[in-house]
């Protein structure tokens, strides 16, 4: 979608939290692509998972966990329009980010600060597949699936889950499924309901049953 800017004294933009994208994306609604989730942990291995949607109907799908390489080739040889990445697509921070703290306030969740342990890596980790997707053309969406679990009342976790959680919040954005929290410093999406999450995680369970690593349960 675009080059890194480069570095320099200024602070440097990051593109993706343009809600413009947004509406780009949920212009392509109804045809024929693909979306991707992933769950990149601070260390240890990193859950996948892609479908291609024919309007709202998902014709054929792939999830997995591996390492951090092998996970991104999953997705790019699948040259998805969006990516829903489980970290904070922003550069290492303390605190809460304004975007934040209108979810925590408006839906009561409970979201990890920047400083909390681990969150600087995870941050970093994050802002560099962001912009390794976005310089390939592929929007990158941040995604939070642990509150999106409880929001929506599933009982589901794990690398896999997680990858198939951001997968779902995409979608819900680009079909317009989706409540935005938007503010200078970051782009928040989440679903307003599980009952296509539901239908996702039963179609993906007969794509992939091996790949799963409990059965669906909420």
């Amino acid at each position: 979608m675009g080059d890194r800017p480069e570095k320099g004294r200024g602070t440097v933009t990051i593109p993706w939290r343009d809600p413009e994208i947004l509406l780009k994306l949920k212009r392509l609604a109804g045809r024929r692509l693909t979306l991707a989730g992933l769950d990149p942990a601070p260390k240890g291995t990193t859950g996948w998972a892609w479908a291609l949607f024919d309007g709202h109907d998902v014709v054929e799908c792939g999830l997995g966990e591996s390492g951090l390489q092998q996970a991104l080739l999953e997705i790019l040889n699948r040259n998805p329009l969006a990516v829903g990445i489980d970290a904070p697509l922003h550069p290492p921070y303390r605190g809460f980010r304004a975007a934040e703290r209108e979810v925590i306030r408006r839906l009561g969740a409970r979201l990890l600060p920047g400083g909390f342990p681990g969150m600087r890596e995870l941050s970093a980790k994050g802002l560099s597949i962001a912009w390794c997707l976005w310089e390939a053309g592929i929007a990158p969406v941040e995604t939070h699936p642990g509150t999106v679990r409880r929001l929506l009342g599933l009982s589901l976790g794990g690398h896999v889950w997680d990858a198939l959680l951001s997968l779902y919040t995409t979608a819900c954005a680009v079909f317009g499924e989706a409540s935005v929290f938007h503010a200078s410093d970051g782009l928040l999406l989440f679903p307003r309901d599980s009952s296509g999450c539901r239908r996702l995680i039963h179609v993906l369970e007969g794509c992939a049953p091996e790949s799963l690593p409990d059965k669906f349960e909420g």
